[in-house]
Order: C-alpha cells, then structure tokens, then sequence
C-alpha cells in the first residue's frame, strides 16, 4: 500500500470525494479514498450531491450549496445564455438562490450543448415548487 502525504484517512470528506472521482490521482489513491468514505458511512448519494457542489463549474458557489446541505434540482434547462439569465434573474428576484451547471462549457463550445443536454438551471429541493410555479405563471413552462 503506498503512503500518500497527506496520508488519505487524514484528509477532509471533501478531499477525498475529490480524490475518489479524480482522473488526476494515482489509482490507488482513489482507492484508498473510496475505501475512507465507506469506513466514514458516506453514501455514494451523499457523495455525488457533495462532489456536483465541489465541480468548479458551480465556483464560488460550491460554499453556499455545500453549507445549505440541500440537493439542487434542475427546473429548466437552456440552449443560450442570454435564455438563462433571463430566468434565472427573475427568480432570484423572488428569492430564489439559483445555480448553472454547464454554462460556462458552453459559453466556451456552444456545440456541446446538445450532448450536454443544455445549460441546466438549479434551485435547491425546497424551492422546486415554487420555483416552477414561477417559471409557468411567467409563460416559460407550459407545464406546472
């Protein structure tokens, strides 16, 4: 077993959920940090949430959704930027703290927004409902 400094056990949850979904560690440093987050009882769901807030495509905001603890819900997704802020604007507007995932990918290869299926908008799970109740009085979904 090789010895990593840091060793990994001594690392933070966040570290090694880092580590653990890495294409950048060694191989067994991510099998020593998987083997850490089951000794820690951590879900594999738990760890996912956690590592969607850690990807730098959410940037400074990874802080607040890892704070709030909460799963984020994608309520709409959009092929263009200028689409999103529109949106997302007006519910924060109501309160509403609101996410992107994948834009800033797109911004820089508008092609991969098909595969990506869009640039997705996310609220917190406690806001979902009033978040597309928004969206639909607002004509932007059709659908509650």
């Amino acid at each position: 077993m090789k010895n990593f400094t840091p060793p990994i056990e001594s690392r933070s949850d966040d570290e090694l959920i880092t580590i653990a979904y890495s294409d950048d560690w060694d191989v067994e440093a991510v099998e020593q940090a998987r083997e850490e987050l089951n000794k820690r009882n951590i879900s594999e769901d738990v760890q996912l949430q956690r590592l969607n807030a850690l990807q730098p495509g959410y940037g400074s905001d990874a802080q607040v959704i890892l704070e709030r603890g909460e799963p984020l819900v994608t309520v709409a997704t959009f092929s263009y930027q200028h689409q999103l802020l529109l949106v997302k604007s007006m519910l924060e507007s109501e309160g509403i703290p609101c996410f992107t995932k994948d834009e800033l990918t797109i911004q820089i290869q508008p092609l991969f927004s098909i595969p990506l299926g869009g640039i997705k908008l996310q609220v917190f799970e406690s806001d979902v409902e009033r978040a597309l109740s928004i969206l639909h009085e607002s004509g932007y979904l059709i659908e509650p």
